[in-house]
């Protein structure tokens, strides 16, 4: 018979003892053992905060479970996690080829240690000071500067003037008046009509 890779996570209730939690581990093993499979791997990951409340629980005791077993045997295994009062909540999937499959068993020690750290992010850096005027900034020493310079008109026409404030605002589009300033106001609700 042939025998696929699969794995299980689930979770028992919080204030279960070791003891407790081994004797469920047993009963799962020897389901497994009794319709021809193996247990490759158990990884306790002990008792976690879960993310929301599930029958009344806000911890459980995390258990991961690897086997071999054939397919039949996947139906009887969901039965007995539905069936039995003692789990909170369980998964059983296809073990992928060539993927570690507990996350405490993937990760490097070196790199375990430095993801349970806590990160801190650093303090921002207090912002620049404006300039004065005429003076030489850190930033723009020895970067030589050049004047300002007025605009030149085209080879036989007339200078123009500057351009100002009025002459580069956006033209105005029929219907729609030109707002004065940036404001967060509502505009005035539209007279009802009579």
């Amino acid at each position: 018979m042939f025998l696929n890779d699969y794995e299980t996570v689930f979770i028992l209730p919080p204030d279960y003892s070791p003891q407790r939690v081994d004797e469920f581990i047993e009963k799962i093993k020897a389901l497994v053992t009794k319709n021809g499979g193996e247990t490759t791997v158990i990884d306790k990951w002990g008792r976690r905060r879960l993310a929301y409340p599930i029958k009344r629980h806000r911890e459980g005791f995390y258990v991961f479970l690897m086997f071999k077993a054939p397919g039949p045997l996947l139906a009887e295994l969901t039965q007995f996690f539905r069936v039995n009062e003692d789990v909170v909540r369980h998964i059983v999937c296809k073990a992928m080829k060539g993927k570690p499959g507990s996350p405490t068993m993937s990760v490097p020690a070196p790199l375990l240690q430095t993801a349970t750290t806590p990160y801190f992010r650093p303090p921002p850096a207090p912002p620049a000071a404006p300039a004065a005027p005429g003076s030489v900034s850190a930033a723009t020493a020895g970067v030589p500067v050049a004047a300002p310079t007025a605009p030149t008109a085209p080879s036989g026409t007339a200078p123009s003037a500057p351009p100002t404030a009025e002459a580069s605002a956006p033209a105005p589009v029929p219907g729609n008046p030109i707002p004065k300033e940036e404001s967060h106001e509502r505009p005035p609700a539209p007279a009802p009509a009579q």
